[in-house]
């Protein structure tokens, strides 16, 4: 597994927008706020293309025709076209437009900051014993057989107290917030790279299913435990704390009370310690924290 980590304006300019939108319920709202302490309030006519810019994005899925123009294409006009109804296209070309000069005067100032980032996650994450030693483990946990993988990982605008990530770009690419996280926070990041890479990767061929026949069709109850296996792991979880050298954290995930840590760790530990995969006895022993979180 080799990691490239990509600087690129066009991704920024449309995570930036997406965001203000709201459009999504893991839109992260403190970015918002702070974005427009930086760069001054939003005029009546920006918030109302943002507010275009939601019905139009909500009609659609992660993984959309959206993230492939902004974060893969090279031209990204070109590919949203072509994907594209010729009313929306206008409408969001026209978005983009109106908000271009307050995400530039951003941008001005967080590139700088991306450009130190890619330095420092490219010297560090792409070390081949840590990257062994993950892969591995998380092979066994998940009972995954993952060939050869090349991981784009775009790097993205934040705040200087939060950074998060995602999966939602398509089948081999994840954005992590972190340009104004302090840049002592590496391992940090490099343990939320590798949380998004088992939603990507290591969960989908047999824990997914495992789940689906359990729950069938209760998503809810599938996605919370996904979420807490994930979190049990990394950043704040086992391999985090072990490998990344993470300290430990009050939350395993801020969405999972701490009263929950205890029997999460221990009982993940125990499975890493064996080598064993996640199995119906892990899921069982994870249902009822899952269904308090449901509550």
């Amino acid at each position: 597994m080799k990691f490239s980590l990509v600087v690129k304006k066009w991704a920024n300019f449309y995570f930036f927008i997406q965001n203000l939108s709201e459009w999504h319920k893991n839109n992260r709202r403190d970015y918002n706020i702070f974005w427009e302490k930086e760069i001054g309030p939003f005029s009546q006519g920006e918030k109302n293309a943002l507010k275009q810019f939601k019905k139009i994005r909500s009609k659609y899925k992660p993984k959309s025709h959206f993230e492939q123009s902004f974060y893969i294409a090279k031209n990204p006009w070109k590919e949203f076209k072509k994907s594209s109804l010729v009313e929306e296209y206008r409408i969001i070309k026209k978005i983009f437009s109106l908000l271009w000069p307050k995400f530039n005067n951003l941008y001005k100032k967080d590139l700088p900051l991306l450009r130190k980032w890619q330095k420092i996650l490219n010297k560090q994450i792409n070390n081949p014993a840590t990257i062994k030693i993950i892969s591995r483990t998380l092979k066994i946990l998940y009972n995954a057989q993952l060939t050869q993988h090349n991981v784009n990982i775009f790097l993205l605008l934040s705040t200087p107290n939060c950074t998060g990530g995602s999966a939602n770009i398509d089948s081999q690419s994840i954005g992590i917030e972190i340009s104004r996280y302090p840049l002592q926070g590496a391992n940090q990041a490099i343990g939320i790279i590798w949380h998004e890479l088992i939603h990507l990767y290591f969960e989908k061929k047999y824990f997914i299913p495992l789940l689906l026949r359990h729950f069938e069709k209760d998503n809810p109850s599938i996605g919370l435990i996904l979420e807490i296996t994930a979190s049990s792991l990394f950043p704040n979880g086992a391999l985090g704390q072990d490998i990344l050298q993470i300290p430990k954290s009050k939350f395993l995930n801020v969405k999972i009370p701490p009263q929950f840590n205890k029997t999460i760790l221990n009982f993940t530990k125990k499975y890493i310690e064996n080598e064993k995969k996640f199995d119906n006895n892990y899921i069982k022993k994870l249902l009822p924290i899952a269904q308090s979180l449901k509550k």
